[in-house]
């Protein structure tokens, strides 16, 4: 039996750069007043970091003033779950919520055509990566809020009803 729940499909480093584009779209108030003011390029700026941290040899990098772990970057960058996918022989239970900005949904469909076995996937409207539900524009400034949440309660039923299912058959 096997799980996983807003996982992405993609090499880390596409990750990053689809996450960089939803979060800088789902910026707001003075951050986003900052950003169109004095004409910074976020998705710009994030790849030139990526970038540096690509090129570094050392476990720890600091860029723009902060530290990063460098080491577990550039092994993500380097990482694509396609190999691993395809070789998943148990059963695969995905979900997603609609309004991730950390994972992209349609990582969904690329794990449907990568995992040759039994996989079921989902894809829950108005739910974050963080799996709680969310009403507004979904961005980074909701996470605090959002994990003093229960998880969206759709999320524990499709994966009781999963396991319900998966009993008589495994």
């Amino acid at each position: 039996m096997g799980q996983r729940a807003s996982g992405s499909a993609l090499p880390g480093e596409q990750t990053m750069q689809w996450q960089g584009r939803q979060v800088t779209g789902g910026l707001t108030g003075f951050n986003a007043w900052i950003v169109r003011v004095l004409r910074i390029d976020p998705v710009k700026s994030q790849q030139k970091s990526l970038d540096r941290l690509k090129v570094t040899t050392e476990d720890v990098a600091r860029i723009s003033l902060k530290k990063y772990n460098a080491k577990w970057f550039r092994e993500f960058f380097a990482y694509d779950p396609a190999p691993d996918f395809a070789r998943i022989r148990v059963p695969v239970l995905a979900i997603t919520g609609e309004k991730d900005i950390q994972v992209n949904p349609a990582d969904l469909e690329r794990m449907l055509e990568l995992i040759p076995g039994d996989i079921e996937t989902h894809r829950l409207p108005g739910v974050t990566h963080l799996m709680r539900s969310e009403g507004t524009k979904p961005s980074l400034r909701g996470h605090k809020e959002q994990v003093r949440r229960l998880v969206d309660p759709r999320l524990i039923e499709l994966v009781a009803n999963w396991l319900e299912k998966g009993k008589s058959s495994w």
